[in-house]
C-alpha cells in the first residue's frame, strides 16, 4: 500500500470515528439547548446548587482539583506565545520549519476559540448579572440582575466550562479518533463547576454550547483560509 493511501486510509477511520450528526451546531441545537436552559433555570437550578451545598464533604475536593483545568490562562498563555513566534517568522517571511508550521497552525487555532468563547461569556456575563451562589447563602441573592460588573452576580454562562469544551472540541476536530475521549474530559471539568458550587447547571450548559459554536465556526474559518486542514 503507498503512502498516500495509507495516509487517505488513516483520516478515513479518524472521520469516521465521529458522528458528523454531532460535530456541527445547527439551529434546532440552539433552539434545544435554549429550552434546557430556561428549563434548568427555572426548575432545576437551585435544587441542584442546594444539593450539592448540602453535601461539600466526600470527593468534593477532587472536583475542585479537576475544575482547575478550566483556567483559560493554562491554554491563552502558552498557545499565544507559540502562535505569536510562528506568525511573525511568516510575516518576516523567514523559512518556518516543517515542525513549527504543524505546531503554530494548530496552536493558533485552540487560542482563537478559546479567546473568542471567552470574549462571549464574558460580555454574557455582564449583561445577565446571575447571582452566584455565594451571593445567595450571604445576602439572599438569587436570580438575573442584569448588566452587573460585579463577580459575584457574574455566574451567567460558565467561563470554565466554555474553555474547557473549547479546548477539547479544537482537539476534538484535529484528531477525531479520539473525541469521546475528549468530551468525557470536558464534561467531567465542566461538571465540576457545579459540583463545588461555583456554577448552576444552566450556566454549565450554555458555557459550553457557546465553545461548540465557536470551535465550530473557526474550523470553517480556518479551513476556507487553508490555515489548516482537519480529517
Amino acid at each position: 500500500m503507498s503512502k498516500n493511501n495509507l495516509n487517505n486510509q488513516r483520516n478515513n477511520e479518524n472521520a469516521s470515528s465521529v458522528p458528523r450528526s454531532w460535530a456541527q451546531p445547527r439551529w434546532q441545537w440552539t433552539v434545544l439547548v435554549t429550552v434546557l436552559a430556561l428549563l434548568l433555570i427555572f426548575y432545576i437550578d437551585f435544587e441542584v446548587a442546594q444539593y450539592f451545598n448540602d453535601h461539600r464533604g466526600g470527593v468534593r475536593w477532587v472536583f475542585k482539583k479537576v475544575t482547575t483545568l478550566g483556567d483559560s490562562a493554562w491554554y491563552l498563555a502558552p498557545t499565544a506565545l507559540v502562535a505569536g513566534y510562528w506568525g511573525l517568522n511568516l510575516r518576516r517571511g523567514q523559512r518556518v520549519g516543517a515542525g513549527l508550521d504543524w505546531l503554530g497552525r494548530r496552536c493558533a487555532y485552540l487560542f482563537c476559540t478559546v479567546a473568542s468563547s471567552a470574549l462571549v461569556v464574558n460580555a454574557a456575563k455582564a449583561i445577565f448579572g446571575r447571582a452566584r451562589w455565594r451571593e445567595f447563602e450571604g445576602e439572599g441573592a438569587y436570580g438575573f440582575y442584569f448588566w452587573q460588573m460585579d463577580s459575584g452576580y457574574q455566574s451567567f454562562p460558565s467561563g470554565h466550562s466554555a474553555t474547557i469544551f473549547s479546548v477539547m472540541l479544537t482537539l476534538a476536530y484535529l484528531y477525531p479518533r479520539y473525541t469521546w475521549i475528549f468530551m468525557w474530559i470536558a464534561v467531567i471539568v465542566a461538571f465540576s463547576r457545579v459540583a463545588i458550587n461555583a456554577h448552576f447547571p444552566s450556566d454549565v450548559l450554555i458555557g459550553s454550547y457557546i465553545a461548540w459554536v465557536t470551535a465550530w465556526y473557526l474550523k470553517g474559518l480556518f479551513e476556507r483560509r487553508r490555515w489548516l486542514t482537519f480529517p
